[in-house]
């Protein structure tokens, strides 16, 4: 009975131990290749030092498993004994919440030296952009950001003082330094008008380096002229003569900017005047000399003379806007309206440029046009002409101002455009 008890305890821990092989690495144990402890030939293998001291910290363990066996359990936190082991608990909690809170607000919790100079660098960088998306607004919406100005010179010292409420930029086609330097004393910006020398053969008359070196000093003797046109109409034969316009002429004008640039260019660097190029009428004058330009650095802008005409009506008081945006569109380049206005000589028929307007008329084609202007956001200046009627009693009578000095409705009403308030004399 003896025997047949411990056969059979020998036969169940057979099929039981072996189970167990898959629990622990083989060479921990007392079985080997599937055989029980007790088979022949096959005791507990002998442990080097390092495996014996696994085995003993393991057998350490509660229950004689291995620390890599046993499964991982989440811990559990257990409840605070008392309240002074909760209170740390409780501050653990709502600090996660405060930074949460911090973060749902947008304020950063606490960084690393690293971590807060990346940032810093990210917010200088966002602050960048949007003083430069500011500066963009106020520019585009800020009168300052076109010239308003008006042709004048030629009236005497008490011209400067006059115009300067009215407007900050004007026009002058002396070339004279000293008078250049009395309306600059009286805050005003000046746009030299380098007319001529006028010739009935057309631009290809002029020579151009000569041309260019008289620039240059007209420039040295005032270079804070903020401005100046090349030439005034050169395609137009009421000042150049028959054939001004020509494909030769507009050529010739072409290699004129380029001389005048690299002379200017070369005396004054960067610290020069804007060179303007007369791109004028809507013929095909300004196509050719633009198209003939090699470089196209030689110019910082295009000038046209948009008058209204003696058509119609309305198309009179806008002005020619689509040659306006003709000349931008071509060239790509800022337009300077350096010539547009409305004469009130109503006792008198139209001028060549515009039918006669009465003054409260004028006023509003004027404050018109300089809105217009503005808003395009390529008009990079408007001048109107003129400051003063030329004539005492004719059909010339562009002026804001009448030939005895008198301000017309359109003097305010150049001011306030300039200004970029609302016209309280446009009717």
């Amino acid at each position: 009975m003896k025997r047949f008890v411990l056969v059979a305890s020998m036969l169940v821990f057979a099929f039981v131990a072996p189970a167990s092989a898959d629990v622990a690495p083989p060479n921990q144990y007392w079985w080997h290749d599937g055989c029980p402890w007790l088979c022949q030939g096959h005791g507990r293998p002998a442990l080097d030092a390092e495996a014996k001291e696994e085995a003993e910290s393991e057998e350490a363990v509660p229950g004689g498993a291995t620390n890599e066996a046993s499964p991982e359990v989440p811990e559990q936190a257990e409840a605070p004994a008392n309240e002074e082991e909760a209170a740390p608990a409780a501050a653990e909690e709502e600090a996660a919440e405060g930074e949460a809170q911090l973060l749902f607000e947008g304020v950063e919790p606490a960084q690393t030296p690293v971590e807060a100079a990346k940032r810093a660098r990210k917010h200088k960088k966002r602050e960048r952009e949007q003083a430069e998306r500011e500066k963009a607004e106020h520019e585009e919406a800020n009168p300052s950001s076109m010239w308003v100005g008006v042709n004048g010179g030629g009236w005497g010292p008490s011209e400067p003082p006059e115009v300067a409420p009215m407007v900050k930029y004007v026009r002058l086609e002396s070339g004279n330094p000293t008078e250049f330097e009395k309306f600059q004393a009286s805050g005003i910006q000046v746009d030299y008008d380098d007319a001529g020398p006028y010739s009935k053969h057309g631009v290809s008359s002029i020579n151009a380096s000569e041309y260019a070196e008289r620039l240059v000093r007209v420039i040295e003797a005032d270079p804070s002229i903020v401005s100046v046109e090349i030439l005034n109409e050169p395609d137009g034969n009421w000042f150049w003569g028959e054939g001004a316009n020509s494909k030769a002429n507009a050529e010739a004008y072409a290699r004129l900017l380029e001389a005048v640039y690299n002379k200017v260019k070369a005396r004054f660097a960067g610290e020069r005047p804007l060179l303007l190029g007369a791109f004028e009428e809507g013929s095909t004058w300004g196509d050719v000399w633009w198209n003939a330009l090699k470089d196209k650095q030689a110019v910082d802008g295009v000038v046209v003379h948009p008058y209204g005409g003696t058509g119609n009506h309305t198309q009179s008081a806008l002005g020619d806007r689509a040659q306006v945006e003709r000349a931008h569109s071509y060239t790509g380049e800022p337009v300077y309206v350096t010539e547009v206005g409305w004469p009130t000589a109503t006792n008198f028929a139209p001028t060549g440029d515009s039918l006669q307007w009465p003054q409260g008329e004028q006023a509003a084609n004027i404050y018109n046009f300089v809105s217009w202007a503005r808003a395009t956001g390529y008009v990079g200046g408007v001048f109107v002409y003129e400051y003063h009627d030329a004539e005492v009693n004719g059909p010339a009578e562009y002026g804001v101002v009448t030939h005895a000095g008198v301000k017309k409705l359109g003097w305010t009403a150049l001011k306030q455009a300039s200004e970029g308030v609302t016209c309280t004399v446009c009717s």
